[in-house]
């Protein structure tokens, strides 16, 4: 049985096969968890496939085999990925971090480091009482809950578009080499890429019996401002991010990706 890591994200809906009704010919099952854990459980092999951070794939590259043209991706600003503080960016001196990226915890790095020229602490966040007078860097839904509480949002793809003119890559579609299901990757890739393409053909229709504390309205609109592909433009903004992650010393190689031929 295929076991997929699977994100329950409003941002990973376009992607839910049972949702669109797009049923695989092969047996499977959904594996669920954080970002960070479904990074952790694809690398050790615990699961065949998931959605895991890109920054996860760019640290351990030799482990995955990527699936094409899927990605959850932000040009300009993605409204789920935010360092919110109550002063400026520039005078943080420490930002509290959710567990659950690891993708936004090396932007945010990398930001400060390469884009700002400091050095500020990054701190696993524990409770949202901590923050007080610093930054708190949240990503997913915990984001969208905090849009308007906090003086200053700064949205870190946004500021990697503005720095940069590429997209910002989130999120891959990957298969751990060594998966014993690897022959099954091309169907379930025809699986996850037409459930993307039939969600948004009929969006509302998708979204109409969500239950979530947002509007219909927030959450096509949210879904719309995302990108759901993965272009030549994407993957030089990954080659850059893994550029930027070695130069400053979060990896001690420069990524060589696979890619799955389709």
């Amino acid at each position: 049985m295929l076991k997929i890591g699977w994100i329950d994200y409003i941002n990973t809906l376009s992607f839910n096969f049972e949702l669109t009704g797009i049923k695989p010919r092969f047996k499977y099952s959904l594996e669920k968890g954080k970002p960070s854990q479904i990074n952790k459980l694809l690398n050790s092999g615990d699961i065949d496939v998931g959605i895991v951070s890109s920054a996860e794939v760019i640290e351990n590259y030799q482990n995955y085999i990527i699936l094409p043209n899927l990605s959850i991706s932000a040009y300009q600003q993605v409204n789920s990925v935010s360092i919110f503080a109550n002063k400026p960016l520039e005078k943080l001196r420490k930002v509290f971090v959710s567990k659950s990226s690891k993708s936004s915890r090396y932007l945010a790095f990398v930001i400060f480091k390469k884009f700002l020229g400091k050095d500020v602490e990054l701190i696993d966040l524990e409770d949202t009482h901590q923050v007080k007078d610093e930054g708190v860097l949240l990503i997913g839904d915990e984001a969208l809950q905090e849009i308007d509480s906090f003086k200053y949002n700064y949205d870190l793809a946004q500021i990697w578009y503005r720095e940069t003119s590429y997209p910002f890559v989130f999120a891959l579609w990957a298969f751990n080499k060594n998966s014993v299901f690897l022959p099954l990757s091309k169907e379930f890739y025809k699986v996850v890429s037409t459930s993307r393409d039939e969600f948004f053909k009929d969006i509302d229709r998708y979204i109409q019996n969500l239950n979530s504390n947002y509007s219909k309205e927030f959450i096509k609109n949210y879904l719309l401002n995302l990108d759901y592909n993965l272009s030549q433009e994407h993957i030089k903004s990954l080659n850059l991010f893994g550029k930027f992650l070695k130069e400053t010393g979060i990896i001690p190689n420069l990524p060589v990706f696979r890619f799955l031929s389709v």
